[in-house]
């Protein structure tokens, strides 16, 4: 069984994965917790010293409200600063500009115009989508960004996630996934509305990269 997918990769599908990765990341929301704690530390030394019970309440309700404010937009505004300068210039870098991502009961390969990364299933971190995009996690914070809008309808894109995440699973159990029991064809929607016939479960028409990896 294999499942190939091509589509194209833009910057600002880049920032969605970080803003993503900065909203659900495991370990940025024990450090928002973190400082959350410090902060509420912090701020009751402050609203004990205000007098009276209510100048108390009032003072501690305001400062922990401005102080979680700052937190949080400082965090937010410095990790978007710091992926957009690290983000390669030009429209072909490995990161945005062309993608072919295949994936088979044992691994996952992305194909770019400067590089091909493999990775086992069993070597994932975790298979996550959201309504724009499935991401398969190779690493806590690096994953591959795909588009549901590479798909021609949210069907198939389920379909893919759910595969993948599949066979994720099976990986992570160290149990053999199931063959596909008939071919499946899929078609891509690229931006600007031509359907491309390249994401399937066949094995037709195999590229010469496709006979490497299936071998």
């Amino acid at each position: 069984m294999k499942m190939q997918l091509t589509y194209e990769l833009e910057k600002a599908d880049l920032l969605a994965f970080q803003r993503y990765h900065f909203k659900t990341s495991p370990a940025l929301k024990k450090m928002r917790r973190f400082l959350f704690l410090v902060l509420l530390v912090f701020v009751s030394f402050i609203a004990f010293d205000s007098g009276s019970l209510i100048n108390t309440a009032v003072s501690f309700v305001f400062n922990l409200a401005v102080g979680a404010s700052i937190v949080w937009v400082s965090t937010w505004a410095g990790n978007e600063y710091i992926f957009r300068r690290g983000v390669p210039q030009g429209k072909d870098n490995g990161q945005t500009g062309h993608h072919q991502l295949i994936i088979d009961e044992h691994k996952v390969i992305e194909v770019t115009s400067i590089n091909e990364i493999h990775h086992q299933w069993k070597g994932v971190d975790r298979v996550e989508q959201n309504e724009e995009y499935i991401y398969i996690f190779i690493m806590p914070q690096a994953a591959h960004i795909i588009p549901k809008r590479a798909f021609i309808n949210p069907g198939q894109a389920q379909q893919f996630f759910h595969t993948a995440k599949a066979l994720h699973a099976r990986a992570k159990q160290g149990g053999a996934a199931a063959e596909s029991s008939r071919p499946v064809e899929l078609e891509t929607a690229m931006p600007g509305g031509n359907a491309m016939p390249v994401a399937y479960f066949d094995e037709r028409a195999r590229s010469p990269i496709e006979r490497v990896f299936s071998e």
